[in-house]
């Protein structure tokens, strides 16, 4: 997918915040995400699930944060998960 998404880089970012519970909600995570990355990012995106039923993300962001669509040039974000 292409577009402005969550960045797949903490468990609360992955989920909804309805299923997440109050303890999963960490506050370092929290504090992290307001001060060096934005809840979302424009950027590009694929994910999958392999034949274990493991999912996994690939994401590629210009790093500007939430709102922005100018690409800064400086803040590039990679990321890969599995779940």
């Amino acid at each position: 997918r292409v577009g402005q998404f969550k960045v797949p880089v903490w468990r609360e970012e992955l989920r909804s915040s309805g299923s997440l519970l109050l303890v999963e909600r960490s506050a370092a995570a929290e504090f992290l995400a307001d001060l060096l990355l934005s809840a979302r990012h424009v950027g590009i995106e694929f994910g999958g699930q392999f034949q274990n039923g493991v999912d996994f993300a690939v994401n590629y962001s210009n790093g500007a944060g939430e709102g922005e669509r100018e690409d800064a040039g400086r803040n590039k974000s990679f990321s890969i998960n599995n779940g």
